[in-house]
């Protein structure tokens, strides 16, 4: 599959501009204010055995996991949605959501999407200011992710 250019699909996921996280699962209500993500490595756990009289130890692949996703980006006053979830999920309440993650090219178009399966905000970290720094503020958000799917 070509776009106009005559680069394939592949080639375009190096053009990514920016990216949008959906909380709400309505897929309309997206932030994509955020400047960078990180984590969300599918590690697998490696079991060292023995057999019987053989010393030779051996190895197989033993239960897997995702590493917690962290979003940064500059404060926004547009973040109620997901610091009304934090701050749920800080007080006990049901804090298991079902997230979309879309990669965007700089028209806003959509060119990978991954599903985050029971998602959990598990650590928010907000900005450091110093009256002498005129930088933008960053808040950094770290989300426990059960499992990551392509869409």
């Amino acid at each position: 599959m070509s776009d106009g250019a005559g680069a394939d699909k592949s080639t375009t996921l190096t053009q990514v501009s920016k990216f949008a996280i959906d909380i709400i699962g309505d897929g309309k209500t997206k932030d994509s204010a955020w400047w960078g993500i990180s984590g969300g490595d599918n590690v697998l756990e490696v079991i060292t055995y023995t057999t019987g009289g053989d010393p030779d130890e051996k190895k197989r692949p033993g239960q897997g996991y995702y590493t917690d996703v962290v979003l940064k980006g500059p404060m926004t006053k547009d973040r109620k949605d997901m610091m009304d979830w934090i701050n749920e999920t800080a007080q006990g309440g049901r804090s298991r959501k079902t997230c979309s993650l879309e990669f965007l090219n700089d028209k806003a178009e959509a060119l990978m999407t991954f599903t985050l399966m029971e998602t959990i905000p598990v650590a928010y970290q907000p900005p450091g200011v110093s009256a002498s720094n005129y930088e933008m503020l960053e808040e950094t958000v770290t989300l426990h992710v059960y499992k990551i799917a392509q869409a």
